[in-house]
């Protein structure tokens, strides 16, 4: 579910010809963080709901956003009075796509925290275009290979770092996640059959606790941004994960 307060249903409805905007989405990857809403407002003033009721593991929709500089807190859903993550002064530039990510455990270690992405969706009609960030809080520097390649598809990614983007092929892909430090162990983590198709943007999220049988160590894999389908635009499922972009 997702409510705009009235700063952001005026951006809204007044239109790009009047304010500037940005397109701003969430994501929640912290696996023992409860169900969070998200309070924004511009830095110095009154902080309004921007994003309602988003549990783990999710991806929102994108919410045009007017530029400025925002004040941002992550809080419990079930007590606004818990703030989880507190960002002051956020910088939102005109015609730029964010996501903003919590990551990390709530009272552990490493903290919960902000992970801030500029996301490139720029559409290559003839490929897919995908992008891998680490989420996972446990989980050490890895490598990303399609099965049966000895060349990585993301090399070296750190935690909460993103290893950007690559363009493929339409088609689907048997992903490998292998330990950078010893690839000879052996793939961490399987993730069969990701399928992609030309003219669409992706993200694929390491998530989840290695070794954890509650929040395993998993993908999300959500759609960033596609080609508007003729005379609908219908929403793409994929790895479970429903998300759309109109551009």
């Amino acid at each position: 579910m997702l409510r705009r307060n009235a700063l952001f249903a005026a951006a809204a409805i007044a239109g790009t010809a009047t304010i500037a905007t940005a397109d701003v989405r969430v994501a929640h990857l912290s696996p023992n963080t409860p169900t969070v809403d998200v309070l924004a407002g511009l830095t110095g003033g009154d902080k309004g709901l921007l994003f309602d009721a988003a549990s783990y593991p999710s991806v929102t929709d994108y919410l045009p956003v007017p530029t400025g500089n925002y004040d941002i807190d992550v809080v419990l859903d079930s007590d606004n009075s818990v703030v989880g993550i507190d960002v002051d002064n956020f910088p939102i530039d005109a015609d730029t796509d964010y996501t903003i990510a919590a990551v990390g455990l709530l009272g552990g270690t490493p903290a919960l925290q902000p992970l801030p992405l500029i996301d490139d969706n720029h559409i290559d009609p003839n490929n897919a275009r995908v992008r891998f960030v680490h989420a996972s809080s446990n989980a050490p520097t890895v490598d990303i290979f399609v099965a049966g390649s000895t060349d990585p598809l993301f090399d070296a990614v750190d935690q909460f770092t993103s290893g950007g983007y690559v363009t493929v092929p339409g088609g689907s892909y048997d992903l490998e996640v292998l330990l950078d430090a010893n690839p000879a162990a052996g793939s961490v983590l399987d993730v069969p059959g990701v399928t992609v198709e030309a003219g669409k943007v992706y993200t694929i999220y390491a998530i989840g606790l290695v070794g954890d049988t509650d929040t395993p160590l998993a993908a999300l894999v959500s759609v960033d941004a596609a080609i508007p389908e003729p005379a609908s635009l219908s929403a793409l499922a994929l790895g479970g994960l429903l998300l759309r972009r109109r551009r």
